[in-house]
């Protein structure tokens, strides 16, 4: 009676279940028998596709598997038996590994995007990443050597245990080897034989941060591609290791809202090197936003090297463009002198005809506001824009918006 009682309630559980659209997880096998994108359901056993929860099985023992990636594809954990071919991936999708990927097998991606999101990714192969393909390691990848060769990246915010090597890079048609975003890198990094340049991007394009790299071995031209914002707050390079440390390469600075907003020098550190015993930096300053008021130095210091960036005082020729990512006063985009904005003591004019509009989000400052041709000016924001001298608003000009303004 308690037997029947027992099935009877899981059976009534089960009808449940499915009612409300709750499912198991399940191991899901790749055949690649109806072709090789992820989301045909007959490429599994049992019908497919697998979805986030379940587990992907490859059997590489005797088949290469190339999987596409068709849009955003996610799994729990990815199980790789055998060790004759690698698992490789392409494009154009990405796919999500919420817990991570076991078994001694290798991976290859070859485009689009692989994201490995957890703390269990123990597979013992390689990993190589070129072509277009991408490697996100926002939780960690473990100890088998992951190379970047030509068009391909390593970026994230996670920890890489193994070893990382910077491969072809030798006239790379998709472009140089990438390591990006806020990676932490243990492993020891070298390059192959046929390297000839790879790119760092702290933070990822257009974001300030980190790269750390506890072991690196410098035979390469490095491209380090710099987002700076006010004085001190910028990407960094951190070189952990210790004993000697030699980079050459060069250095290209990207302005983000705020860049030498101070009249004399703003200082970025750019590489910070804590534990070495010694130093040797050979870097030469590429692309920068360059203007008739900006000055800038590569200064070795204790410890790291700078980047020092000297702004002329009281800048008469400011005029809105408009071309920004945004209308805020404070993105250098939005004005004609590369890579800054007016501050304090600055001329700032707008030609009224093309009706720009301004947003102040937070307190900025300028010693005159000149208004040229008939037409309007928006100025909105939370932030004050603060005018040393009074505005004058001639015929046919009108100045409005929900910005607070002080001016005179």
């Amino acid at each position: 009676m308690r037997a029947k009682t027992y099935l009877s309630l899981l059976a009534a559980m089960t009808v449940i279940a499915a009612a409300c659209g709750v499912t198991q997880a399940s191991t899901y096998t790749f055949s690649g028998a109806g072709g090789s994108a992820w989301g045909t359901g007959s490429d599994w056993t049992p019908s497919g596709p697998p979805l986030a929860g379940d587990t992907a099985a490859f059997d590489l023992t005797g088949s290469s598997y190339a999987v596409s990636i068709d849009g955003a594809r996610a799994i729990d954990t990815v199980t790789l038996s055998g060790t004759t071919n690698p698992w490789t991936i392409s494009g154009p999708g990405a796919l999500t590994v919420g817990t991570g990927i076991t078994g001694p097998g290798s991976v290859a991606i070859s485009g689009g995007s692989l994201i490995l999101s957890g703390t269990g990714n123990t597979y013992a192969g390689t990993t190589t990443i070129g072509n277009t393909g991408i490697l996100t390691v926002n939780g960690t990848a473990g100890g088998g050597t992951i190379t970047v060769d030509s068009g391909g990246s390593l970026s994230g915010g996670g920890t890489v245990s193994g070893a990382v090597v910077i491969g072809n890079g030798l006239a790379p048609a998709n472009g140089n080897p990438v390591i990006s975003g806020n990676l932490t890198v243990n492993g020891a990094m070298s390059f192959s034989a046929n390297n000839s340049a790879y790119t760092l991007i702290p933070g990822g394009a257009g974001s300030v941060g980190t790269l750390t790299l506890n072991n690196a071995t410098w035979t390469a031209s490095c491209v380090d591609q710099i987002d700076c914002a006010a004085s001190g707050t910028n990407d960094l390079v951190i070189l952990g290791n210790s004993g000697f440390i030699g980079i050459s390469g060069i250095i290209n600075i990207n302005p983000l809202p705020g860049f030498a907003s101070v009249a004399g020098t703003s200082t970025y550190l750019v590489f910070r090197t804590p534990n070495a015993t010694g130093a040797f930096f050979s870097n030469t300053l590429g692309t920068i936003p360059t203007n008739a008021y900006l000055s800038y130095h590569i200064v070795p210091v204790a410890g790291g090297v700078t980047v020092t960036v000297t702004r002329a005082a009281n800048i008469s020729s400011f005029a809105w463009t408009g071309g920004g990512a945004n209308t805020n006063w404070n993105q250098p985009g939005n004005w004609n002198l590369a890579g800054i904005a007016p501050i304090t003591g600055d001329t700032a004019a707008f030609d009224l005809t093309a009706t720009p509009a301004v947003n102040v989000p937070i307190a900025q400052s300028a010693a005159t506001i000149n208004l040229n041709n008939p037409g309007s000016l928006a100025v909105n924001g939370a932030g004050t824009l603060t005018v040393a001298n009074a505005i004058t608003v001639g015929t046919g000009q009108t100045l409005n918006g929900n910005g607070n303004i002080n001016a005179g």
